[in-house]
């Protein structure tokens, strides 16, 4: 569309992630309450698992102690057909919570993609004027699925691990106190290695996150300018460029590799010595007669049960310090706030014919940079104005003021009487039709290119306004026709073809006001001519505002507004503006000689103009 970023501010553009506020666990399962009934099944389910890892060491000491022992073959039997069945049970508990969360995170992973997705759509301008596209990119791929993993991936084993723990814990208390002691000196320090672990891997992950964001914005750029890299022959810049930030992400996995990697060994060390301590006292407590052999093999079972829960709790714990790195970047576009939304009691824009007027208008991308001051000037319904003046005066910018991409930050405009802010964005922009400088084609069929200024239009309607844009004949002369795939950002097309397609679907929307960022400004001679006649064929009965570019525009149109420093400084027509000798004569005067043909070299060219232009075009030249 139109190329605002660069007025929003200078310098390198932050990154999404800057300086986020921490996110509560609270709020990250937040996300699984839409899910809150599946899950309670499945909690439930999960909860049965449990339960049968709890019982299975007690059946198992009394398969020692009662039938192998006392040489019961009748109890041994029962003792293993009640195991059979229990484990029977349990795995097909297991198989339906185990599905039951996989299909929850698919919906949990594509909701929480289109919910960002949706935020971006209405967030405005000014927010896309200072974040690289690779960062969201980032977000909306990589930081969805660490959420979804990391949400649905600790909160059901969570609630799991800990009642295996808590339930292992105070079995083995009931069957000796003194072998319990051991667990629960071993237990503090498994669970200290466990946060400290934890807290140091959340914050490498959100680092990571944050140069896989730049990387990928890095690589989104070069691909989208894929023609001047290779125009320069900058691949290897490019690649070294990329390398340098896929370094920063390769330099930080690795640190978070080894935190995550440290953790398991010594938990396992921690563990086992646990387990050493337990067969040397309960061996001890065996010969003493204080405990059964059946007693022993139960009492291991459970500490198996204590140090198993412990580590899946520290690796849950680890997961959920990368969600939560992760959900820092999302959260903090879901804050975001959209500098331009409808007003509680928007109206629908009343149907008019197509009025446009400023009224004092002030606005500033940022609070030390003004670019409007003070702007006034109407149009009148069928009139075309065209918006004149030196880069960075502020022509694009009061487009996009009457678009309502930006709110105005002083006085009004209005459209058909109606203040903009008064009326919903949709209605607003329903109004209109723009026609960028650099037309914006999506990688979809011309067919589907033109149909996007009306979406319920017929093949009919589609031929009828290609027609009037002067490209329904190289549009039939391509392979598929209306069908033709154009390619990323059209670029099957030529210049002229594309601005052509853009034309048509101005046209196929039919609006009241028509929005022209210099659409003829970089096309060739051949190019111009058709696509200017098919503007003059659109522009016909329509409102226009025209941010000026080529000589006959400027002096067709009713009227014009001359900008300069973000303030009209000159209204009036081409004829007027002339005979004032200000600054749009200058203009004038110096795009003409600009456009003179060539002459050749014995000719003075100054001597072919009047002798009042002569001394601008000396100063204008280098």
């Amino acid at each position: 569309m139109m190329r605002m970023g660069a007025r929003g501010g200078g310098g390198s553009r932050p990154g999404v992630s800057a300086d986020l506020p921490p996110v509560s666990t609270r709020r990250l399962y937040s996300l699984l309450w839409p899910y809150r009934g599946r899950l309670a099944l499945s909690a439930v389910l999960m909860l049965f698992t449990a339960a049968v890892g709890l019982v299975f060491p007690l059946g198992v000491r009394r398969l020692i102690d009662s039938a192998l022992v006392e040489a019961d073959a009748e109890q041994l039997n029962l003792v293993a057909v009640a195991l059979l069945v229990m484990f029977f049970l349990e795995s097909i508990a297991n198989f339906t919570q185990s599905y039951i969360v996989s299909a929850t995170g698919e919906r949990l992973g594509t909701d929480l993609g289109l919910k960002v997705t949706d935020h971006l759509l209405r967030l405005s301008m000014r927010f896309y004027d200072t974040r690289r596209s690779g960062d969201i990119l980032a977000i909306v791929n990589s930081d969805v699925t660490l959420v979804r993993s990391g949400t649905l991936g600790t909160a059901l084993p969570l609630l799991s691990q800990v009642v295996r723990l808590i339930g292992s814990i105070a079995i083995a208390m009931s069957l000796n106190w003194r072998l319990a002691l051991i667990v629960i000196v071993i237990a503090p320090a498994v669970m200290g290695v466990a946060i400290f672990s934890g807290r140091r891997v959340r914050a490498l992950s959100r680092a990571t996150q944050e140069e896989i964001g730049q990387a990928t914005a890095v690589l989104n750029e070069v691909l989208a300018n894929v023609r001047i890299v290779k125009a320069f022959a900058r691949e290897s810049h490019e690649r070294a460029r990329y390398w340098d930030r896929m370094a920063s992400v390769l330099r930080l996995s690795l640190r978070r590799a080894r935190a995550e990697s440290a953790v398991g060994p010594i938990i396992t060390f921690l563990s086992f010595g646990a387990i050493t301590a337990v067969l040397w006292f309960g061996g001890r407590e065996v010969l003493a007669g204080r405990l059964s052999a059946g007693d022993l093999i139960a009492f291991l079972l459970y500490l198996i049960g204590v140090a198993a829960p412990i580590g899946a709790l520290t690796r849950l714990y680890t997961q959920l310090q990368q969600a939560l790195g992760a959900a820092q970047r999302i959260f903090a576009l879901l804050d975001e706030p959209a500098a331009v939304t409808d007003a509680p009691d928007a109206i629908s824009l009343p149907v008019g014919t197509g009025s446009v007027e400023l009224r004092s208008v002030e606005f500033a991308y940022a609070p030390d940079r003004p670019v409007l001051h003070g702007l006034d000037f109407a149009v009148a319904p069928g009139q075309t104005c065209a918006i004149v003046g030196p880069s960075g005066a502020g022509k694009t910018t009061t487009i996009g003021l009457i678009l309502r991409l930006y709110d105005v930050t002083g006085g009004s405009v209005l459209i058909d009487g109606c203040d903009v802010r008064h009326a919903t964005q949709a209605t607003v922009r329903d109004a209109m039709a723009l026609v960028p400088q650099e037309p914006v084609l999506f990688a979809t069929s011309v067919a589907g290119n033109i149909r996007y200024g009306k979406l319920e239009a017929t093949q009919q309607e589609i031929e009828v306004a290609a027609r009037a844009a002067n490209a329904h004949d190289f549009i039939s002369a391509l392979p598929q026709g209306y069908e033709t795939e154009v390619g990323e950002r059209g670029v099957q097309l030529s210049a002229g073809q594309r601005q052509r397609v853009a034309i048509a679907r101005a046209i196929l929307r039919n609006p009241r006001i028509l929005l022209l960022d210099e659409a003829t400004a970089s096309l060739d001679n051949e190019s111009e001519y058709l696509v200017q006649d098919a503007l003059d064929r659109l522009m016909k009965g329509r409102t226009t505002l025209v941010v000026a570019h080529r000589l006959t525009t400027i002096e067709n149109a009713d009227q014009i507004v001359v900008l300069e420093n973000g303030k009209c400084v000159e209204l009036g027509t081409h004829k007027q503006l002339i005979e004032k000798h200000g600054l749009y004569e200058r203009l004038w005067s110096r795009r003409f000689v600009e456009e003179l043909p060539p002459v050749p070299s014995s000719v003075n060219p100054e001597a072919a103009l009047p002798r009042e232009m002569q001394a601008d075009v000396t100063v204008s030249r280098p």
